[in-house]
């Protein structure tokens, strides 16, 4: 049936309708959907046939908040009943909302086919129509795709368009949300003037927009470019700001996130005892809210605890943790778990665990191809304190998985630190001194190819290990926004925008310690970072920009 615009109807549109529509730009979703049951509920009342057109736009934007607010299933149950309905009845203005909703549930389910072909139709009808807005919005979603999928590149294109008919739309609030999620992608693939220029043009449309949540999230996104290029002070103060600014609102979630920043920055500075209080709070903030995400900030502690020397208390944190995963059958975060117990297994002297679990680690990063700069430094970690013990074979192993990850890398002083540990006169040396470490260099990174910017391109884990807990979800380390929901598997690529989601620490080159020396636990250099972020590559460069109100 050819797409028409309906014709209206002689029942009088309930205004209620129209202020949820205002409510849902505004952010106020609960507020929104209690309008929206009231509209619904009027239309009934007045019995307006079936194929009026409000019917549809009241339950596209239900069918949108929520799936928002986690309620998914019927999300999809209603998004299909109202794509169905569309083409039924001809509602030209309702159906790319539908099929937008559709796709990003089609999205958050890990049906990542129906997604695209859902998604793209939508963008056809945008283009056919010639308005900016649905444009904007079918190009952000497809753009949402993309970042799902680790494919920065095709993202950046995406969003690019977006950003391009953004200029036209007299919606500032979408304006900013485009121009937000565009200067994140380039942050990703470490354009950082292309970012600040973005974001410097977010900050000047923010001062006409009445939006205290776009406020937070750009000082968020100010804070990553910051400590991307290594101005941690700068940094702390806008994500301060926009911590403050979340705790008004009360999303707490969000504010669960700043704490884990705040807690990168501190540990990137040295100030351990800040950087476990912070991680400590986000952690209790997490389960608040039964988010599920303080497995995030708990891996960041166990970080803090290993360089602190609490070995004991390290490889318990991090037990329970295996444990937990385990149950969930994700099996790239047990393959982290089991990487990350090798340093406080080391520390505490504890060999046969260390065997174990370094033998359990080999297979499952074999298994689910996950490559990353910061298992590299953990391996490196557990190699110096073996070799501080004079345990040469145990330090050569370890010393090799760290070679291993670190291939994803282009960070000359780990790569200088492993190349030290292994051929020093009197380490852990092996025969044949190793080869260059840069991206390519290794069999490793051809197999799996380079990742953005250098850091490390992980790849899905092979469908017949996927399980019921290893579906993509908001907030997930394959989704692109953090929300309150339960996480999905950790990537092997990454989204983040997406977990495998890394805050850069800088990388301090120290010599490799000698045979039958003390281990002092080196000052910290990496960081994971929130679910739902994404790795962010640090760069030597003072931070643009303008500083944020206090």
């Amino acid at each position: 049936m050819a797409l028409r615009t309906a014709e209206p109807m002689t029942v009088h549109a309930p205004p209620l309708l129209d202020q949820a529509a205002r409510a849902y730009s505004a952010g106020a979703r609960d507020d929104a959907l209690a309008l929206l049951d009231q509209a619904l509920a009027r239309l009934r009342d007045t019995c307006a046939p079936e194929t009026d057109p409000r019917w549809g736009r009241a339950r596209a934007l239900q069918a949108e908040l929520l799936w928002q607010i986690g309620q998914v299933d019927r999300a999809l149950a209603i998004a299909e009943a109202v794509v169905s309905e569309a083409g039924r009845y001809g509602w030209s203005d309702v159906l790319p909302d539908a099929l937008r909703t559709l796709g990003r549930v089609c999205l958050h389910q890990g049906d990542l086919r129906r997604a695209e072909l859902v998604l793209r139709r939508a963008l056809d009808l945008a283009e056919a129509s010639g308005q900016p807005t649905p444009m904007v919005h079918a190009l952000r979603s497809l753009g949402k795709l993309a970042n799902h999928r680790r494919d920065e590149h095709a993202a950046a294109a995406w969003y690019a368009r977006a950003a391009e008919h953004a200029r036209d739309v007299t919606d500032l609030r979408l304006k900013v949300d485009t121009l937000g999620e565009f200067g994140e992608v380039m942050l990703r693939q470490a354009r950082f003037d292309d970012a600040a220029a973005v974001l410097d043009q977010v900050l000047h449309t923010l001062q006409e927009v009445d939006a205290p949540q776009l406020h937070a999230r750009t000082a968020m996104l100010m804070g990553k470019l910051c400590l991307a290029r290594n101005d941690n002070a700068e940094a702390a103060r806008w994500i301060r700001k926009g911590k403050a600014i979340f705790e008004r609102l009360g999303q707490r979630n969000a504010v669960a996130n700043s704490l884990n920043v705040l807690g990168d920055i501190a540990r990137i500075q040295g100030d351990l005892d800040t950087a476990e209080h912070h991680y400590r709070a986000a952690i209790e903030g997490y389960r608040a809210i039964g988010a599920g995400h303080e497995v995030y900030s708990q891996l960041n502690l166990v970080l803090v605890l290993v360089e602190k020397g609490r070995f004991a208390e390290a490889r318990s944190t991090t037990e329970a943790i295996l444990a937990e995963m385990e149950d969930a059958g994700r099996r790239g975060m047990v393959a982290i778990a089991h990487v990350l117990l090798l340093p406080a297994l080391a520390g505490l002297g504890d060999g046969a665990a260390f065997d174990r679990h370094l033998l359990d680690a080999r297979a499952l990063l074999d298994e689910t191809h996950l490559l990353d700069i910061d298992l590299a430094r953990a391996a490196l970690r557990a190699a110096e304190a073996l070799d501080a013990r004079g345990d040469r074979a145990r330090a050569a192993r370890a010393a090799e998985l760290a070679l291993d990850q670190a291939r994803a890398s282009v960070e000359g002083p780990l790569h200088d630190q492993i190349r030290d540990l292994l051929t020093a006169p009197g380490g852990c040396g092996r025969a044949h001194p190793p080869g260059p470490l840069r991206p390519g260099a290794g069999a490793g990174l051809r197999r799996h190819g380079p990742g953005v910017a250098g850091h490390p391109r992980r790849r899905r884990t092979p469908r017949r290990h996927q399980g019921p807990h290893q579906r993509a979800r908001p907030g997930s380390p394959w989704s692109a926004t953090p929300s309150s929901t339960r996480s999905g598997r950790w990537p092997p690529s990454t989204t983040p925008t997406s977990p495998a989601c890394w805050a850069r620490g800088r990388s301090a080159r120290r010599p490799a310690p000698s045979a039958g020396a003390a281990w002092t636990p080196a000052a910290p250099t990496w960081s994971w970072s929130w679910p739902g972020a994404a790795p962010w590559p640090r760069a030597a460069a003072a931070c643009p920009g303008p500083t944020p109100a206090s």
